[in-house]
């Protein structure tokens, strides 16, 4: 990051002799999410004159983001921008399950049961107000932030199904998965630098942090709990100007 701060203020003293003034920077790519996130869903329900409760688990691990996007100067250093990011994140759960005895009041049958290849899906649009801090002949810095819209799917343990068998001392339990999909609003921040072999060609590196929080959400008929999206995102990919 120190290494960032000081090719920017090298380049910022140098710009103004070097003014490429492109109007148009179109970027495309891949980036890596390294950061992960948690839930926990709660269901509770009457069972044999009792309470049973279901909990689980989930952590959802880093990903790998794809990214395009472009961006039209409007006034001086100013311009607005648009991107599309979709990622990809694997996911596990643990699921807890405390059922009581049909036969015998205040002894409740727990377990706990694994579920992985819960994968989740999150689609983000992020529209920018951009400042072409650095824009010379062989290098572009710009910094740039605003909102985020985003969508996701989240692979989810949707029902427990118990097995049980006389003299129901013990419980088994088959998890039966689903999905839940909701959007939600956030924002975004972040500095895109480009190194060009000609004027109009070259790569580039993006580092962005996203945030959202979709509040509320239920699997099935459990309790509601609050689901974060989005995190870090660093890589690059090919940058055009124009």
């Amino acid at each position: 990051m120190r290494c960032i701060f000081t090719i920017v203020g090298i380049w910022l003293v140098a710009a103004p002799a070097m003014a490429q003034n492109s109007r148009v920077t179109i970027a495309a790519g891949a980036t890596a999410q390294p950061a992960t996130t948690s839930f926990t869903d709660i269901t509770t329900f009457p069972y044999f004159a009792e309470t049973a409760r279901t909990e689980g688990t989930y952590r959802v691990g880093d990903g790998v983001a794809f990214d395009i996007g472009g961006t039209v100067r409007v006034w001086r250093g100013l311009g607005v921008g648009l991107a599309v990011t979709r990622a990809t994140r694997e996911a596990e759960s643990e699921t807890s399950v405390s059922f009581p005895h049909p036969f015998y009041f205040g002894m409740n049958r727990s377990g706990t049961w694994s579920s992985t290849a819960l994968d989740r899906s999150e689609r983000g649009v992020h529209l920018s107000a951009a400042w072409q801090l650095v824009d010379a002949p062989r290098f572009g810095v710009a910094v740039f932030g605003g909102p985020s819209l985003f969508s996701f799917e989240q692979a989810v343990v949707d029902e427990v199904e118990v097995i049980q068998s006389y003299p129901y001392d013990t419980i088994d339990a088959r998890l039966v998965t689903g999905t839940i999909d909701a959007s939600a609003v956030g924002f975004h921040a972040g500095v895109d630098l480009g190194w060009f072999f000609t004027r109009h060609i070259g790569v580039g590196r993006l580092l962005r942090f996203t945030s959202a929080t979709k509040k509320g959400m239920r699997i099935g008929e459990g309790d509601p709990f609050d689901l974060k999206l989005g995190g870090m995102q660093g890589g690059g990919g090919i940058r055009l100007r124009f």
